[in-house]
């Protein structure tokens, strides 16, 4: 307390950012926290990038002495754990949303905001540049019009199974594309989304797979990178994402390292990504290429032809790939495999070819 009183005092005016970091074992709130949120709490007007990571229930001294004029906040952090709900009389912080340029929120399980709370947050959010933000995947927003977010250049959305039950009898997949078709992003250059839904009958559908095509290639004109991880789709279906992206750079898709039946990284898949067919005109910018799977269903020739096809093209043009990682499962590298890939590091590749060990 001391240190802290001490920086507290020696910045004087000027504005501090800071991460707060507890882990706690119980839900009672630690009386060392109370002390350090009330240091900071005295300074909330010079507040201006703050993360919090701690258990929910500490939160609620926030809830209580949580200051209404944060002027200067430009960025919040949230990550919190454990189970808390704030009692009804007590009114949530008040956050100068429109200020904020940079917004992280995480949130457990019993305390997950629907994709509708995201929404109400969003709508306010006039001026941020990157949020990332997990949510139960129920959507019920009656909104007419598009939210613009015309300075936004990172958004990730991780969508989880929540406590919610979405009574219209929706797919978790319709809930999410009606969400992502209510925002207006014209400057968008890095998106991410997770899939962490319970898999079953009624989470995704054809429909849904279809509009998230259409989404991710009204996106083309800017997109620079792209994450998808856990989405349930084809092959087919993630070349059709892919095809309109001229501009992407930087590439990350990751699938169910146990799941080989549904596993979309096939030796098709790899095959229309070499830059050696004739026909390919997939991802000309790429420079860099993440891939996790099962690997089951592709085959090492197939990885090492997309590699060297985009590494070595057969046109002679300067190779635009700067960094290959394949994760599996299944083992995909042989010997002779790893003597290559050996050579293209030390021609300056960044290259893996990694199998998870499960033991």
């Amino acid at each position: 307390m001391s240190a802290l009183g001490l920086w507290l005092e020696l910045s004087r005016t000027n504005l501090i950012s800071f991460r707060l970091s507890h882990a706690s074992s119980g839900y009672l709130l630690d009386p060392r926290l109370a002390q350090v949120l009330t240091a900071l709490i005295h300074h909330f007007q010079r507040w201006k990038d703050v993360s919090f990571e701690m258990q929910s229930s500490s939160i609620e001294l926030l809830w209580h002495i949580f200051p209404d004029n944060l002027t200067a906040l430009r960025s919040i952090s949230a990550k919190l754990q454990g189970l808390w709900q704030a009692p009804s009389e007590i009114q949530a912080p008040v956050v100068p949303w429109r200020h904020l340029t940079a917004l992280n929120l995480s949130f457990d399980y019993e305390q997950l905001p629907t994709l509708d709370k995201c929404m109400d947050i969003l709508t306010q959010c006039d001026n941020l540049l990157k949020c990332t933000m997990n949510a139960d995947c129920v959507f019920d927003s009656k909104l007419t019009e598009k939210v613009a977010l015309p300075r936004l250049n990172h958004f990730e959305l991780i969508l989880q199974s929540g406590p919610q039950i979405d009574h219209r009898g929706y797919t978790a997949g319709s809930s999410l594309m009606s969400f992502l078709e209510q925002l207006e992003l014209p400057n968008l250059p890095s998106f991410s989304l997770q899939w962490v839904v319970r898999r079953n009958a009624w989470a995704w559908s054809a429909e849904d797979q279809a509009r998230l095509i259409s989404f991710i290639a009204s996106l083309a004109p800017t997109l620079h990178s792209l994450n998808l991880a856990y989405l349930p789709l084809s092959d087919q279906d993630v070349l059709r994402c892919l095809q309109p992206l001229q501009g992407l750079s930087h590439l990350d898709l990751r699938f169910s390292l146990a799941d080989k039946e549904h596993d979309p990284i096939t030796d098709a898949f790899l095959d229309v990504l070499s830059t050696d067919q004739p026909s390919s005109n997939y991802l000309p910018a790429l420079q860099s290429l993440h891939l996790q799977s099962n690997g089951g269903r592709c085959t090492c020739l197939r990885v090492i032809d997309l590699i060297k096809s985009r590494w070595k093209p057969i046109s002679g043009d300067p190779p635009q790939l700067r960094l290959f990682e394949l994760v599996s499962l299944v083992p995909i590298s042989t010997t002779k495999t790893r003597e290559t890939l050996r050579a293209w590091k030390q021609e300056g590749l960044d290259v893996a070819i990694d199998q998870v060990l499960i033991r």
